[in-house]
């Protein structure tokens, strides 16, 4: 999937958008209503998006955050920041995450148009800077089903988020090959977005890219998919029949993480 400066920073325009209209007309009961994740309520959900949303911003502007990665850990990292905003109101919630989403596109489309190709540490080891703008744009459209799917509301998104949800999300599920040092290929055809996205891992290395097969290892509903490659909704063996074991075991490892 090949996106222009200018597509990705509307992509992500779209998707930012979205997001604060959806939280703008939430009531004050749906705030406290529990998310999909069972540890969070809606509103304990959002303000990990917005931290998340910060951090990022942190990232691509080259500075210092309060939000630490060191020794992160998905399980237990994410709690420890939602201290910091302990009695926060959504309001204040939704003002931190536009205006850090704001930085986020901006840093980000200028960096991008100088073909900028700093390298960064991110948890899973270094990588191209833009991998951890991508990794917050798929955590937050998972979080936004995680918010919008148990009040009953619309879980939408536009086909470029679709396509880059579903290709990064299925690059995630090479980790645990990463960890294994097994070489690993996947093609899964994503209804919805209608494409055939892969991912590798070889030697270290991992990527994910979209191909031009008709053909594919495996096919599911993009959003489906993405939820059960990261321990939501149905199993992987459920929504990818005839998953590889190391998708399936994937799921499951993410099935006991809180974001």
């Amino acid at each position: 999937m090949n996106l222009s400066p200018d597509e990705l920073v509307g992509l992500l325009a779209a998707h930012h958008g979205r997001l604060i209209d959806n939280w703008t007309g939430l009531t004050d009961e749906q705030w406290s209503c529990p998310s999909r994740n069972a540890r969070w309520t809606v509103h304990e959900t959002v303000r990990h998006v917005a931290d998340a949303m910060e951090a990022t911003a942190a990232g691509v502007a080259d500075r210092e955050s309060r939000f630490s990665v060191d020794g992160f850990d998905a399980r237990t990292t994410p709690i420890g920041w939602l201290a910091g905003s302990a009695g926060e109101s959504p309001s204040r919630t939704i003002e931190r995450f536009a205006a850090a989403a704001e930085t986020t596109r901006d840093l980000t489309g200028r960096r991008l148009a100088a073909a900028d190709a700093s390298i960064r540490a991110m948890v899973y080891g270094p990588v191209h800077w833009s991998v951890g703008v991508v990794h917050a744009f798929w955590d937050s459209w998972v979080h936004e089903r995680d918010v919008m799917l148990p009040l009953g509301l619309p879980a939408n998104s536009t086909v470029d988020e679709a396509r880059l949800a579903g290709m990064y999300g299925l690059l995630m599920a090479t980790l645990p090959a990463r960890m294994m040092e097994q070489p690993f290929t996947v093609e899964v055809r994503l209804a919805g977005p209608d494409r055939v996205v892969a991912a590798a891992h070889d030697r270290g290395r991992c990527a994910g890219w979209e191909t031009d097969a008709t053909a594919a290892d495996l096919a599911g509903e993009v959003g489906r998919v993405v939820d059960a490659l990261c321990g939501r909704g149905d199993p992987v063996a459920e929504v990818l029949p005839g998953s590889p074991a190391l998708l399936s075991a994937f799921g499951a490892h993410m099935a006991s993480e809180p974001g």
